[in-house]
């Protein structure tokens, strides 16, 4: 299997970016870097036959559609969907590929803070509760130490099924940034595709880089959360009582 690396971009550190290609470079087929834009890349930038850079004139379309963008240039099986201040272990790759069955549909790993806190890539439901909670997130032991499906991810880094993403229509356009990933998730779910977490694939995500860069970090989480609870809320309200993955007979109803 091929492995396209889609990196989208805006405004990055130059040492954060280079440390994020020169560590996924030999793991992959290929590198998209994606650029909306008001995105630059830095006079320093690695070059490599591997590495290509596509830019949409487009300004302001967000994390989702940047990654669309981006993905539309991949010629892989699958995309290894990348933040840019994500920096993999040597084996994340092919710790990734090893798990992969004909049903899987997307691969997350874990991930460290540079502090060595938890970034925690698997969100999860409490009995009753009305939303995901993001398992051992800050903590600095996990509690998820074998390959697992699990219902709802994070997708600060993972291997992405090229065609299933197609199929389920990408990224929807309309999440500026956040909570696309955890509703690309349950759309790829629906589809009859599993999502896979294991924790063998491990990397450090410094967080936030191009929010911070954004500024009003809660003002650009609370618009994707809005409309995350209105698109999904009937199923968290139908699998409320049922703990695990939960299921989408509430649309058969």
């Amino acid at each position: 299997m091929t492995v396209s690396a889609v990196i989208p971009i805006y405004q990055p550190e130059a040492k954060i970016l280079n440390r994020c290609l020169y560590l996924v470079l030999p793991q992959v087929d290929e590198i998209i870097i994606a650029m909306e834009g008001n995105s630059h890349l830095p006079e320093n930038t690695i070059a490599h036959p591997k590495i290509k850079t596509f830019r949409t004139m487009d300004k302001g379309i967000g994390f989702g559609r940047n990654v669309n963008f981006g993905s539309m240039h991949a010629t892989s099986d699958w995309l290894l969907i990348l933040n840019d201040d994500v920096h993999l272990n040597e084996d994340a790759v092919d710790k990734m590929q090893e798990v992969i069955q004909p049903d899987t549909g997307i691969v997350v790993h874990f991930l460290r803070y540079p502090d060595k806190r938890i970034f925690a890539t698997v969100c999860a439901r409490r009995p009753g509760a009305n939303d995901f909670h993001h398992v051992d997130q800050l903590k600095t032991e996990t509690s998820l130490n074998a390959v697992i499906e699990v219902e709802n991810a994070c997708g600060a880094s993972w291997l992405v099924r090229r065609d299933v993403f197609e199929k389920v229509g990408r990224y929807d356009s309309r999440f500026f940034m956040y909570c696309e990933d955890n509703d690309l998730s349950l759309r790829v779910r629906r589809a009859g595709f599993k999502v896979l977490y294991t924790p063998h694939a491990k990397g450090w995500h410094i967080g936030h880089q191009s929010a911070r860069k954004l500024g009003n970090l809660s003002g650009l989480i609370q618009p994707s959360a809005a409309l995350f609870q209105t698109l999904w809320q009937p199923y968290i309200q139908w699998n409320k009582d049922r703990p695990g993955l939960g299921n989408f007979d509430y649309l058969k109803q």
